[in-house]
């Protein structure tokens, strides 16, 4: 199994230049959340810290909200922690069962298994 984890995500700007964008658990960063991209024709690369955009698409992606689980917090947090406070959420409020596996190419497993 590999380590990283991968969030793909659209950007709300508009890139021109048809860049793909990901959040990442433990690619380049280890222990931490960051951001890459690929641009049309390229390898993907270290994109920095995490900004607006890679923050909400990580938090819509373990059905979080940004009150209980502010930046600063969930940048160290690994995909299996928030994927427990997800199924917290689901038992103490009912909610459905959200499917989180990892996006990275040919590694669909669950969140669950990446600490």
């Amino acid at each position: 199994m590999s380590e990283t984890y991968s969030i793909l995500y659209s950007d709300s700007e508009g890139d021109i230049f048809y860049t793909e964008h990901a959040v990442d658990w433990n690619w380049l960063v280890k222990g931490r959340w960051a951001c890459s991209e690929k641009e049309l024709g390229s390898g993907w690369y270290l994109a920095g810290e995490l900004d607006s955009g890679a923050y909400q698409a990580l938090l819509e992606h373990f059905g979080l909200n940004a009150t209980e689980f502010p930046l600063e917090k969930v940048i160290s947090m690994s995909p299996a922690e928030l994927a427990a406070h997800r199924r917290e959420k689901e038992k103490k409020y009912g909610l459905g069962r959200k499917e989180m596996v990892n996006q990275k190419l040919g590694d669909h497993q669950p969140a669950e298994v990446f600490s």
